[in-house]
């Protein structure tokens, strides 16, 4: 197992650790690091095409206090799993499969364990100066974490980091519950959790995004959230939220188009406006729509059956014709009418 931290010294790094909380199952999340921030064994790991598949536990760590000597704290956020590594020049970027949030009831526990687990290699404070690592082994994961089930634990998680100076601006923290049909969503309803994020959706179907937002003390004042897609989304709601109060459950209603030609690959992006220390936080989710290809083929015969018909009732009338010139000018008619209905069925885009 891996453990990977992100810290406040910068607002980027911020914006990593409120990622980490706020993006939905499955989302692709990256972190990248100098290579002096990272074990050897990690950078083995990367370089022998190993480090894919492996476990993360994403962390972040308050750098804040120098005058406090040791290890620098640290707060569990999110399990995660590695999709793919590059080691580029001086530098080293992580893709990850977001699992589930994690929580440590008794943080002073957890940092004892994880100083033990990671062989007291990870940032530490010594003389007035931080050394050590942010990418790490782990020798097992840690007993001090639990996996979170619903949102009551993602909000203790949220309380811990709220306490700390790097977030004190943040006038509310959210995180994307999921993409989900109206069914699935009054499913979970009556206890809220997190929904896997999609890989696929069909064609011209609705969907919720549900977003949820909380903070243990504060309401927002000036705080909106917007939303774009890319191609063969709609949005059917406005794409613009105000979230004003302490906590609340927020919905964006999509619906899917057909694609014209095949199932496409596409995105959501969600944009935070805030005047916290972190800035604009954006997220980034992809998603594939998948094109109706049944209903295109039922469309295409329909209407290649009917231009049929029509010419047919003509043709069974004409005298100057035998049954052979008939039958072969019948499957003719037929060939054409499909040609003309899959050029129609395929260039009416979303119509159909």
């Amino acid at each position: 197992m891996l453990i990977c931290l992100s810290s406040g010294e910068r607002p980027r790094y911020r914006q990593d650790v409120l990622r980490a909380i706020a993006l939905p199952l499955r989302a692709q999340l990256q972190f990248r690091y100098d290579k002096r921030y990272a074990s050897p064994g990690v950078l083995q790991m990367i370089n022998q095409g190993r480090i894919v598949g492996e476990e993360v536990l994403i962390a972040y760590a308050d750098q804040l206090r120098p005058e406090s000597e040791g290890a620098v704290e640290l707060v569990p956020v999110r399990l995660a799993t590695v999709t793919s590594a590059t080691a580029p020049g001086s530098t080293l970027s992580l893709i990850f499969s977001l699992g589930r949030v994690v929580h440590a009831a008794d943080l002073t526990t957890f940092n004892n364990e994880i100083t033990g687990l990671s062989g007291g290699a990870l940032p530490k404070w010594t003389n007035g100066k931080l050394t050590g690592l942010y990418c790490n082994e782990l020798n097992s994961r840690p007993a001090s974490i639990v996996e979170i089930e619903d949102l009551g634990g993602w909000e203790l998680v949220v309380t811990q980091l709220s306490q700390h100076e790097d977030f004190e601006s943040e006038e509310t923290f959210f995180t994307v519950v999921g993409l989900l049909t109206q069914a699935k969503l009054s499913e979970i309803t009556a206890k809220l959790r997190h929904i896997e994020w999609p890989d696929a959706l069909p064609a011209n179907e609705d969907h919720e995004l549900v977003i949820y937002h909380y903070h243990s003390s504060k309401s927002p004042s000036e705080y909106v959230m917007s939303a774009s897609a890319g191609d063969h989304l709609k949005f059917e709601s406005s794409p613009k939220l105000r979230l004003d109060s302490r906590y609340d459950l927020k919905k964006l209603r999509i619906r899917t188009e057909d694609p014209t030609f095949r199932s496409k690959r596409t995105w959501i992006t969600l944009s935070a406006n805030t005047k916290s220390m972190t800035g604009t936080l954006e997220l980034d989710m992809e998603v594939t729509v998948k094109a109706n290809y049944l209903k295109r083929i039922g469309t295409i015969a329909a209407i290649a059956i009917m231009l049929t018909v029509v010419q047919i009732v003509t043709l069974v009338t004409r005298g100057d014709l035998s049954i052979g010139g008939k039958v072969a000018s019948a499957l003719a008619i037929l060939v054409a009418s499909i040609i003309v209905a899959v050029a129609a069925v395929w260039g009416i885009r979303r119509s159909i």
